[in-house]
Parts: structure tokens; C-alpha cells; sequence
């Protein structure tokens, strides 16, 4: 009877104790800071000192736990925040690069285009100049056809050097270069 009674007694000693300690410990296996709910305070009946100040440290850092909870969604809301500027600043300066680039692709085939033709309008003159002063030379008693041939040599020189002159123009255009002056 006498272990008996001591079991019984030790038990109803520890109950008291048993218990906050064991709702305690289930509040903390339940703290989760994406559940408002598991971050109340603890409601707890101190038995003892000890339980009662326990229970101030627990609800102190629950609330730390509630406050740095609330930090970490606002610092999660801010990024999320920047991620989406920096993805609008992204998209804007790919837009602008594929604009630009699009305008370099037009550009060069217009500068290829123009150095083919430019190329041909060079070329006509020059075979003309080359081939009449060639004639000219093979025809040294023959003033008339080498007068003729000469006069085509002068003509195309002269047209040869109006397209020279142009594309220097064009080119002190795009460098910004041509001093432009109105003259009646």
C-alpha cells in the first residue's frame, strides 16, 4: 500500500506540472509562421513560478517568431516587387536591342546594296576610260579616232569623278562632316 500511495502521490504532485509542460511542448512541434494561428500566445495556467516564467519567455519568442515572420513577407513582397521591374527593365531593353539590331541588319544590307551599285557605277566609266585610251594609243596616226577616243576618256573621267565626289559626300553626311550652304 505504501508504493501504492507514493505512485498516487507523485503523480498527483506532477500532474499539475505535466501537463502545461506537455501543451507546451505540442504548441512548439506545432509553430509554423505561414499559420497565424500556431504564433498566439500561450494561455497557461502556472502552477509554479518556474511554469509561469517559462511561459513569459514562450510568448516572448513567439511574438519574435510573429515579428520576424512578418519581416520575411515583407522582404519576400519587396523582392518580388524588384523581380518584376527588373524583368519590365529587361523585356524594355530586349525590345530596344531587337529594334536596334533590326536596324543595323536594314542598314547593312543598304550599305551592301549601295557598294554593289556603286561598284557597277564605277566600273561602267572606268572600262570605258580604259578602253579608249587603250584605243587612243593604238591608233597614233589617226588624230580624229584618237581625238573621238580621247573625248570619251575625258567624258567618263569626268563622270567617274562626279561619282567619287558623291559617295565622299554621302560619306561626310553620315559622319556628320557636310557643311551645307544655301546659295540662289
Amino acid at each position: 500500500p505504501r508504493p501504492l500511495l507514493l505512485g498516487w502521490g507523485a503523480r498527483r504532485f506532477a500532474r499539475p506540472f505535466a501537463r502545461p509542460l506537455a501543451e507546451m511542448v505540442d504548441r512548439i512541434r506545432a509553430l509554423d509562421l505561414a499559420v497565424p494561428s500556431t504564433l498566439e500566445p500561450l494561455q497557461l495556467r502556472a502552477s509554479s513560478v518556474e511554469f509561469a516564467s517559462l511561459a513569459v519567455d514562450f510568448n516572448a519568442m513567439v511574438r519574435r517568431l510573429h515579428d520576424l515572420g512578418e519581416e520575411l513577407r515583407g522582404a519576400l513582397d519587396a523582392q518580388a516587387k524588384l523581380n518584376r521591374e527588373l524583368e519590365s527593365r529587361v523585356e524594355e531593353r530586349t525590345a530596344e536591342l531587337a529594334l536596334a539590331l533590326a536596324k543595323a541588319q536594314r542598314l547593312a544590307e543598304a550599305k551592301t546594296r549601295f557598294l554593289s551599285q556603286m561598284s557597277h557605277e564605277l566600273r561602267t566609266p572606268l572600262t570605258a576610260i580604259l578602253g579608249f585610251a587603250e584605243q587612243a594609243r593604238l591608233a597614233p596616226g589617226d588624230a580624229q579616232r584618237s581625238a573621238q577616243a580621247l573625248e570619251v576618256v575625258v567624258r567618263n573621267g569626268r563622270h567617274l569623278l562626279g561619282i567619287v565626289n558623291d559617295v565622299l559626300d554621302a560619306a561626310r553626311i553620315d559622319a556628320g562632316q557636310l557643311d551645307v550652304r544655301l546659295e540662289p
